[in-house]
C-alpha cells in the first residue's frame, strides 16, 4: 500500500531464512548480514558445473551459513577445497530443482503422447553468453543452423527452440543484433512450421521431447535425468575449460559437438536412428553421481536433516 519493500525480520521474526541467490542482487535488509544470528540456509540456483569456485562457493554469504544443502559429494569435495571454511557447513541432499523428475506417478500427457508419435522432439536451447565470460555461446556462430534442420528433416523432427531467459534481451543490447534484427528472427523462428518457441517452464517439456542440442551449464545435468540423449555443442577452446571437477565427468557422458556436421551426425544416428550408444554409461553416471543419496528426494533429505539438527 505504501509502495515499500516488506522487513520481512521486522513482520514475521523468522527462525529460518532460506536465500535463493548468493548473489547481493537486492537491498540490504533482504542479505545474509541482516540474518547472523538466524538459521540461515541455502540450495545452489542450479545443478553447479562451472570452475568459478569463489562465485559458487566461496563468497562471504557462502561460508556464513549455517547449512549449505549441495548437489553431490563432488560439490562438497570442491567447497572442502576453496571455502574459507572448508565446507564445514555443507550437507550432500541431491538437487531438489529436479526431484519431480524422479517421481514415478510425474508422466505427463504430452510425454504419453510422444511415446505413439514417429516424429522426434529435439530441443534446441541456446545460453546468453556470448562475447563474455569462459563457457561461450555457440549462437552467434549457428543462429541459422536450425532453419538448415528443420528443412531437411521437415517430416521427421519437430524443433522446440528453448532460449536462456536471458538471449533475447542479450541480443538487444549486442551491436550487431539490436531489437529490429532480434524480433525480426523470433519472428522467422515462428514462420517455421516444424519449430516452435518454448520460453515458459522446463520440466514438461524435457519429458515429453526425444533429444537435446543445447550449450547451458545447468542443462548438462538436468537433461540426464530423462535418461534421454543430449548434445553439448562446444564452441572453442575456452568452451573445454571452464568447467570444475563435476561438469567434466557431466560433459563426458553426453554426446558433444565442435561443428555444425557433428550436430548434424548427432540427429541422425542418435536421434533418428536411436543408436544410443552413450546410453549405459549417462544412466550409470545418473545412479552413482547425481541421485539424491539415502534413495529419497533431495526436497526429503533436506527436511529429514533439518529435523535432525533442530531436534533438542
Amino acid at each position: 500500500k505504501n509502495k515499500k519493500w516488506l522487513d520481512v525480520r521486522s513482520l514475521t521474526s523468522p527462525d529460518i531464512v532460506f536465500f535463493s541467490l548468493p548473489y547481493n542482487y537486492t537491498y540490504d535488509i533482504y542479505t545474509i548480514d541482516n540474518f547472523l544470528d538466524k538459521l540461515t540456509c541455502y540450495v545452489q540456483y542450479a545443478f553447479m558445473s562451472g570452475n568459478d569456485y569463489n562465485m559458487f562457493f566461496n563468497e562471504k554469504f557462502h561460508n556464513l551459513l549455517w547449512s549449505f544443502f549441495c548437489e553431490t559429494p563432488i560439490h562438497k569435495k570442491i567447497s572442502k577445497k576453496y571455502a574459507l571454511n572448508k565446507g564445514s557447513n555443507v550437507i550432500v541432499t541431491g538437487y531438489p530443482g529436479c526431484d519431480k523428475m524422479i517421481k514415478k506417478d510425474f508422466k505427463t500427457k504430452t510425454a504419453l503422447d510422444v511415446e505413439k508419435n514417429k516424429i522426434k522432439k529435439i530441443i534446441w536451447s541456446p545460453h546468453h553468453l556470448m562475447k563474455e565470460g569462459t563457457r561461450q555461446s555457440n549462437f552467434l556462430e549457428n543462429y541459422n543452423l536450425i532453419f538448415e534442420i528443420a528443412e531437411k528433416y521437415f517430416e521427421r523432427i519437430h524443433i522446440i527452440f528453448k532460449p536462456h531467459p536471458l538471449l533475447k534481451d542479450k541480443l538487444y543490447s549486442y551491436s550487431e543484433w539490436g531489437e529490429e534484427r532480434t524480433n525480426s528472427y523470433f519472428k522467422r523462428l515462428n514462420e517455421v512450421p516444424n519449430i516452435q518457441i518454448e520460453e515458459g517452464d522446463y520440466l514438461e517439456l524435457f519429458l515429453s521431447s526425444d533429444a537435446m542440442i543445447h550449450d547451458c551449464g545447468s542443462f548438462i545435468t538436468e537433461y540426464i535425468y530423462t535418461k534421454k540423449p543430449s548434445l553439448f555443442m562446444i564452441r572453442n577452446r575456452e568452451n573445454e575449460q571452464g568447467w570444475n571437477e563435476y561438469g567434466i565427468n557431466a560433459l563426458s557422458v553426453l554426446y558433444q559437438s565442435r561443428s555444425n556436421e557433428e550436430v548434424i551426425n548427432f540427429i541422425e544416428n542418435v536421434v533418428l536412428s536411436e543408436k544410443d550408444d552413450m546410453k549405459d554409461v549417462r544412466l550409470n553416471f545418473l545412479r552413482e553421481v547425481i541421485l539424491p543419496p539415502e534413495g529419497n528426494s533431495a526436497s526429503k533429505n533436506i527436511y529429514n536433516t533439518l529435523l535432525k539438527n533442530l531436534s533438542y
